[in-house]
């Protein structure tokens, strides 16, 4: 009975140093092939910062004056795109805010149609009402904010609007002449984000891939602590051991709790604490 559990600990064992040593290999390659994709995109992106610069050099001299002349217009363009941005994005959190305040009243009503079920008041009910009365509180409030701040934005794009309108009576046929300039610049500006963020992608799939390889080697360190201790033990114990097993009174899933129980053998129950911690 004893070897049979001896056994299968045994086999638990090696199934999972093969499935760490995997996972070991299959980081180790992911770090070489994201250390070379990142090479090249960085190479990459030199050489296109270095090309578009020259193209925008040129450009920028074929239309003369008008460049700087149009440029409080297309600066203030920006600006009102950016703003546009914010005000999606803040619109979306108000749909969101509304979706939970919506959600947390019907909860609300439900719980009050149950506080009287059957003319029997219910003390549970009543708890949950009143936890469910603050989540409703909370998503009124939200709301409100999300409200105001989504009301802000729309008076701030429509009077950036205005701005822009002017800029471009004003600044009519430098801004004519100047438009390719800045269209050109728009799309350089597009080329380089998009290698900005798979250099970004890159960079971020490298530090997982080194993280599960030193995650995978930190727990094969303390398997081989593990084969340590118990060849220690069984010389100190003086037991015959042909197979490299986990000590049949310490479990590979022992837990802290489990561990106190067996204090007097420390070096294992160390090694296996370290083992269940990860």
């Amino acid at each position: 009975m004893e070897e049979g559990k001896d056994g299968a600990e045994s086999q638990i064992f090696h199934e999972t140093i093969k499935k760490e040593l995997e996972k070991l290999n299959n980081a180790s390659e992911e770090i070489n092939s994201s250390a070379a994709v990142l090479k090249e995109l960085k190479m990459a992106y030199l050489f296109s910062l270095k090309d578009l610069s020259r193209m925008i050099g040129k450009r920028q001299q074929e239309y003369g004056t008008s460049v700087e002349e149009a440029k409080p217009y297309f600066k203030a363009k920006m600006a009102t795109e950016e703003l546009y941005d914010k005000k999606h994005a803040v619109a979306d959190e108000l749909l969101k805010a509304m979706l939970w305040l919506e959600s947390a009243r019907e909860v609300e009503k439900q719980t009050e149609e149950e506080i009287y079920e059957g003319k029997v008041f219910h003390e549970e009910a009543q708890r949950r009402l009143n936890k469910v009365t603050i989540e409703v509180n909370k998503a009124c409030d939200y709301k409100s904010l999300k409200d105001a701040e989504h009301l802000s934005y729309v008076y701030r794009c429509k009077e950036a609007e205005e701005k822009l309108s002017k800029l471009k009576m004003a600044l009519r046929k430098p801004v004519e002449m100047a438009s390719p300039y800045y269209n050109a610049l728009d799309e350089v500006d597009s080329i380089l984000d998009n290698l900005r963020s798979e250099i970004e992608d890159t960079v971020i799939k490298g530090k997982w891939a080194k993280l599960v390889y030193e995650t995978s080697f930190k727990k094969l360190e303390l398997i081989s602590e593990m084969i340590h201790n118990q060849r220690s033990l069984v010389q100190n114990y003086q037991k015959p051991h042909t197979l490299i097993n986990f000590n049949s009174d310490i479990p590979l899933y022992a837990t802290t709790d489990d561990i106190s129980f067996y204090c007097r053998k420390p070096k294992l129950a160390e090694a296996s604490i370290k083992w269940n911690s990860l």
